[in-house]
């Protein structure tokens, strides 16, 4: 475990590089910086102070070290759960897949708990968000909602007689005339559409699943928070898109989706934080 002091992004740029090559490596920023890290990928959870502390300690669980890296699944956040709540051996949470149980299960498990801080909202909040949760996951009949997600609903354009400037262009700009650059949000969760497989025009490469998919979720509801949120996103982004990063064999397709990508979001970043 390596703890970073410090808030240079170019220092936090050459240990976050060595946390991508290295097995069993782990590289920590501060707690408020590592809160907005799991946020943006499980927006469900507060990622309270104590688990953090197990982090630096180095006495995380699996599931622990893989919050700030990808949306967990069904299965991993039950799991999750019972670990926090009460130990990997129980059995008393019922499984996602009797979903109005497991919500209730998780319900009464919160009731007996405190509230802890979570410094992405600031305030203090319960372990887990069930609203979110069931936005997330569940079959929340919410319209208002609804409408928030399908915003950003994946786009799969292998499906559509479309060439790689076209799928660029509608990544990147809002319908139906396609002049306005979507909100940064939007960009920023909607990255992986435009890497194969749902973008058939670009070949294939082990790079593009280096990239950290953000929760669609994350930027929802997300009040005051939103700008750090933003702002620790395109910083996330911009990492994995610089051009020293980018390996050497890249093909011109793949060399023309990763300069638009990291054109069309800095373009977007200028617009919505630097003004």
């Amino acid at each position: 475990v390596l703890r970073i002091c410090t808030d240079d992004s170019k220092v936090m740029d050459i240990y976050n590089l060595f946390d991508s090559k290295m097995n069993g490596c782990d590289v920590l920023d501060d707690y408020w910086a590592e809160s907005i890290e799991v946020y943006l990928h499980n927006p469900w959870l507060a990622y309270g102070i104590g688990i953090h502390r197990m982090r630096e300690a180095g006495l995380a669980w699996g599931l622990v070290d893989i919050l700030d890296e990808r949306p967990l699944s069904l299965h991993e956040i039950h799991r999750f759960c019972k670990s926090l709540f009460l130990g990997e051996d129980s059995h008393s949470l019922p499984q996602p897949r009797v979903w109005t149980d497991f919500m209730e299960g998780l319900k009464d498990l919160l009731d007996k708990e405190t509230e802890v801080w979570n410094p992405v909202l600031n305030k203090r909040t319960p372990w887990i968000n069930l609203s979110k949760l069931e936005d997330m996951y569940g079959t929340s009949q919410d319209k208002e909602r609804i409408q928030k997600r399908r915003a950003t609903v994946a786009k799969d354009y292998s499906r559509e007689n479309l060439s790689l400037i076209e799928i660029l262009q509608r990544w990147s700009h809002r319908p139906p005339s396609y002049q306005k650059l979507h909100p940064l949000d939007v960009l920023l969760v909607t990255i992986p559409d435009v890497f194969p497989p749902s973008n058939c025009e670009v070949e294939a490469h082990a790079y593009f699943f280096k990239w950290k998919q953000f929760s669609r979720d994350a930027f929802i509801d997300s009040g005051d928070g939103m700008r750090d949120l933003l702002k620790r996103g395109v910083r996330n982004a911009k990492f994995f898109l610089h051009p020293d990063k980018l390996p050497k064999d890249l093909t011109e397709n793949q060399t023309l989706v990763f300069k638009t990508l990291w054109d069309v979001i800095a373009e977007q970043e200028e617009a919505t934080l630097n003004n």
